[in-house]
């Protein structure tokens, strides 16, 4: 399989050039690494030229600043590999990260989505796994579009099949106008809509930067970036599933959508369950599916 790592900079000089000798220096070797730099105002392009010029592997970029979301459809144009990975340039990959993730979608040939655990770096240390077990997360169009359930990951520990890239890009440049970042929105909420089978892999091999200029751990105390992205989430929601043509009548199949997870965590069943109860049908058609889920959770957890 041929690969992409798409790694997107904004004014990150000081980070920039880590984060591509990580993802150089794997054991499994990109075939292509495309540094997208959107109008960095400090010497971002200064260092990556210096360091890499010389590089074929490195394909740097440059546009005029639009944001992550436009940053994110300029790398995916340019990308030519099977299997898309996305690197924020402040993060960066232990050496074995490509090589693990590519041995699960060999090993899982009908998986288009992957999402790995992390680990934080700088300010903050500490691994991160989102889930107890590695294993396939079934669908999800049901879970993101009436419960807003997020089945996926940072941007960094992303890694996407060409097919699924091919039904979700090119993002509407609209969205740009929404907010300047948060471009893995439409990754995770578009992937699930349009029906992706995912994967998550619980091995923390992305390192996940927290540094004075990044804005996520302080996300959840500032209205306006919360509201930003609520924005953004209501308009990349629509707007596949609307693409997707399913029928609002699929809520009466979260049952069989939950038991497509793997391994099915309790955050997982109780979104399912409150799905379940939602649904128009009969109230004791509804509990009999309460109760299959919890059965389904208790064998499979």
């Amino acid at each position: 399989m041929r690969t992409s790592v798409i790694i997107t900079n904004y004014n990150y000089a000081d980070y920039v050039c880590e984060a591509i000798e990580s993802a150089l220096d794997q054991t499994q070797t990109p075939d292509e690494i495309i540094v997208v730099d959107d109008g960095s105002t400090d010497d971002s392009v200064t260092r990556i030229e210096a360091a890499y010029s010389g590089n074929p592997t490195v394909k740097l970029i440059q546009k005029k600043n639009g944001g992550h979301i436009t940053a994110f459809n300029t790398g995916v144009e340019q990308a030519t590999g099977d299997i898309l990975f996305f690197l924020d340039a402040d993060d960066y990959y232990s050496k074995e990260h490509i090589e693990k993730c590519l041995k699960t979608f060999s090993k899982n040939p009908r998986t288009e989505f992957l999402f790995s655990a992390y680990q934080y770096t700088g300010d903050k240390t500490g691994n991160v796994f989102r889930f107890n077990k590695s294993g396939s997360k079934g669908f999800s169009p049901i879970s993101i579009y009436f419960a807003r359930y997020w089945a996926g990951g940072q941007t960094s520990t992303l890694a996407i099949r060409r097919s699924l890239a091919e039904r979700i890009f090119p993002y509407p440049e609209s969205w740009a106008l929404l907010t300047r970042g948060h471009g893995e929105v439409g990754l995770v909420y578009g992937a699930s809509i349009l029906g992706a089978q995912k994967y998550y892999l619980r091995e923390a091999t992305v390192h996940y930067r927290v540094h004075g200029k990044n804005d996520t751990l302080n996300a959840l105390r500032s209205n306006t970036i919360c509201y930003e992205v609520e924005l953004l989430t209501s308009k990349v929601t629509e707007h596949y599933w609307k693409k997707s043509g399913l029928s609002k009548e699929i809520l009466t199949k979260a049952l069989s959508e939950f038991k497509t997870i793997e391994h099915p965590s309790k955050e997982e069943l109780k979104v399912y369950q409150r799905l379940i109860l939602r649904s128009p049908q009969p109230l004791l058609k509804r509990l009999e599916q309460w109760f299959s889920a919890w059965k389904y959770f208790k064998r499979s957890a």
